[in-house]
């Protein structure tokens, strides 16, 4: 007579214990665990090297760069100097992008959006009132107001840049990203310097050319007295709302300035005379002296400084025919110019 076996019952937390106490005892079981620990380390070192493996590549790719070792460099052989290696994969994040010289104008002055060419009507002269001593009409002059325009246009500002098939398919980095951010940094910069001096000629008129008034720093050097003459050159009407203006080497003089008591008047980052932000625009030339390298300081209202927009910055692509190449294209419609030379004044000679 066969004997009863004993039946046992068990929960499901038991029955997982037993599970998993019959894996672990398995060899198999626990080579596929290390076997799966370790892929999913390769995994990630793959996919976020540490610092130091990020160095040590980035080491290598520039020693291989300097060594002419092409067995570790994607090389573009087109024979021209745009862009002639691509970035490892790994070296994604190791670009490094140079910083430009930092837009002071656009900010400040009034923008607005309009196609096409713009005439702003501006006031020239306004009427006389006078005092009347009879209720005589012969006694009141005749005022002949006049109105001058101010002219905007499109001036089209473009960069193009070529890059082959090759270097967009192999490189590690975004390189239509990564050059159209180039690109539109270099548009910025380059409509930056026609807002300050522009000719007018396809392009923005800058500030500098505009006919202003204007006075001389009276001696050697920049004196407390010189700055106080140029703030209240300013009409009072127009004073709230300036800024001044200078050269790197106008910002040095200006900081070099001390009170009675060897205290600067002004301090870089701060405002001069408590009321006025300080600008170091670097468009601003430093050797406009004959004898001696000197600059100029202004004082204006940048709100009366109008930039008009045509078409906002457009990036395209094409296919160079016959290549293996494409062009990268971007452009804006831009232009600018003071509309009232009354809130603009300019010291000459600073020093």
């Amino acid at each position: 007579m066969n004997e009863k076996k004993e039946v046992q019952e068990v929960d499901e937390n038991q029955l997982k214990e037993y599970i998993n106490e019959g894996i672990n005892e398995s060899d198999m079981a626990k080579d596929m665990v290390a076997i799966k620990s370790e892929i999913e380390t390769l995994k990630t070192r793959k996919i976020d090297a540490s610092n130091e493996e990020s160095a040590e590549l980035t080491k290598k790719f520039v020693k291989d760069l300097i060594d002419g070792n092409d067995a570790q460099l994607k090389t573009i052989g087109t024979g021209d100097a745009s862009f002639g290696y691509s970035v490892p994969t790994a070296l994604a994040n190791a670009v490094h992008e140079l910083k430009d010289k930092i837009a002071k104008i656009r900010s400040r002055a009034f923008v607005f959006k309009m196609a096409g060419k713009f005439d702003l009507p501006t006031e020239e002269t306004a009427c006389t009132a006078y005092w009347v001593t009879t209720e005589a009409d012969a006694d009141i002059t005749e005022s002949n107001p006049t109105l001058t325009k101010s002219s905007l246009d499109d001036w089209y500002l473009a960069v193009r840049v070529r890059v082959p098939y090759k270097l967009i398919s192999t490189s590690g980095v975004n390189v239509q990203n990564y050059i159209s951010k180039l690109a539109s940094r270099k548009l910025v910069s380059t409509e930056e310097t026609a807002f300050v001096g522009g000719d007018g000629s396809s392009k923005p008129t800058g500030f500098r050319q505009s006919s202003v008034g204007s006075i001389t720093q009276a001696g050697s050097a920049l004196v407390y007295d010189d700055v106080i003459n140029l703030v209240f050159s300013l009409p009072e009407q127009y004073r709230d709302n300036a800024v001044v203006m200078t050269s790197t080497l106008g910002m040095k003089a200006l900081m070099k300035i001390k009170d009675d008591n060897g205290v600067p008047i002004f301090v870089y980052g701060g405002k001069l005379f408590g009321k006025y932000e300080v600008l170091e625009v670097t468009d601003i030339p430093e050797n406009l002296g004959t004898s001696a390298d000197t600059t100029e300081m202004w004082i204006g209202d940048l709100q009366e400084y109008w930039i008009k927009d045509g078409e906002g910055m457009l990036a395209e692509t094409r296919k160079v025919e016959g290549r293996l190449q494409v062009d990268m294209y971007l452009y804006e419609a831009v232009d600018g110019v003071v509309v009232n030379t009354d809130a603009f004044k300019k010291m000459t000679l600073v020093k």
